[in-house]
Order: C-alpha cells, then sequence, then structure tokens
C-alpha cells in the first residue's frame, strides 16, 4: 500500500512543475488505446492477449464527456485456448484540472459484452477433443486516470485500474460474477484528439 501510496504522490509532484486543461461543451473527444502483453507462469501454459479499445465522447457540459468505448480483445495459451471477445460500454467522464496540462478524472462506464471461447480436453479414450462455446458479460465499473495535454487537440491519458462489476453467463445453468479491484495495479495507456474547440 505504502508503495502505491508513494507512486501517486510521485505522479502528482511530477507534473505540478507544468503550469488548468478545460474541455468545453460541445467539443468532441476520439481516441482509443491498444493493449498487448503475455506471461509464463512457472509449471502453466504461457498466457497472450492482445486488444484495440476505439472510443467516442462529446462534452455535454465543462470538463463532463458522454461516449461510448469498444474493446475487440484476443487472448491465446499455449495450449492452444482461445477467447475472442468484444465489449462496448455507454461512458460518462469526470475531467478535474490541476494544473493548465495535467489533471485527473473518473470514468464510469456500464456496457454488454459478447465472447466465443474454445479450449481442447481429452475424452475418455485419450484423444484431443476441442469443444467451442458463446457467453455473455454485463459489466459495471469505476475507473480513475490521469491525463496530460500535449497540445490543445491532444490529450495522453493513463487508466489507473479501479473497481468492476461483471457477471458472465455462458448458458441459464452456467454463469459467474463478481467484483474486481485493481487501483494502481492495472495500466492502460491512451490518446484522445479533441475535435470542435470553441476559438477562445
Amino acid at each position: 500500500m505504502q508503495k502505491k501510496n508513494l507512486l501517486l504522490a510521485a505522479f502528482i509532484l511530477f507534473f505540478s512543475v507544468v503550469a488548468n486543461a478545460q474541455i468545453e461543451k460541445g467539443n468532441w473527444l476520439l481516441g482509443g488505446s491498444f493493449s498487448y502483453g503475455t506471461t509464463n507462469y512457472q509449471n502453466s501454459p504461457s498466457y497472450s492477449n492482445a486488444g484495440i479499445s476505439p472510443h467516442i465522447g462529446y462534452a455535454i457540459g465543462k470538463n463532463s464527456v458522454l461516449g461510448l468505448n469498444f474493446l475487440i480483445g484476443f487472448s491465446e495459451t499455449a495450449a492452444q485456448n482461445k477467447s475472442f471477445n468484444l465489449y462496448t460500454n455507454a461512458v460518462y467522464k469526470k475531467f478535474f484540472p490541476i494544473k493548465e496540462k495535467f489533471g485527473m478524472y473518473l470514468q464510469l462506464n456500464a456496457g454488454l459484452g459478447l465472447s466465443r471461447n474454445s479450449y481442447y480436453n481429452f475424452d475418455s479414450s485419450g484423444a484431443s477433443v476441442k469443444t467451442t462455446y458463446n457467453s455473455h458479460t454485463y459489466l459495471a465499473g469505476a475507473l480513475p486516470g490521469f491525463y496530460y495535454r500535449v497540445t490543445p487537440g491532444i490529450l495522453l491519458n493513463v487508466d489507473c485500474g479501479g473497481l468492476a462489476y461483471n457477471y458472465t453467463e455462458q448458458d441459464a445453468n452456467n454463469w459467474s460474477s463478481g467484483f474486481t479491484f485493481n487501483f494502481l495495479s492495472n495500466f492502460t495507456f491512451g490518446v484522445d484528439f479533441i475535435l470542435g474547440r470553441k476559438k477562445s
């Protein structure tokens, strides 16, 4: 916990030297993020995943944005277990400027995800059998983050994990649900382009 607090303090201290960014009503925000990762576990199959997440938003007020996020993701293990995911979320994002170019935001989202999954197991004869199934997920969450305004029209941002709830159903008799809290332990980097800025 102490390391997380130090990281947060360092983030704020580093950017406090830049001299309040504002998103005006009527602005459009267009952007996205990309993620890729591989993980190797001892005595377990390696795991890799990739995803692209475009989004669009409209400023309904000063520093307040409503929008849609999309996620297309793919994951695979060395054992050839695969998953293809498609998610869409309605989003409300509130920006809190700290300095001219730097600030924080809180993102609230709720949406639906669809997945197609496949895995291999062995039948009674020892033969490898492929099983494929579809599932759908309902999800909601609160996600804090930081942004840095590189130019009047470009924002760099980093999501810092947060609180999320999901309910996943494969069929009427096979479902799961749960909360996830990963603040300051899961980061996603992205960029926003601000369009339709009003001239001062």
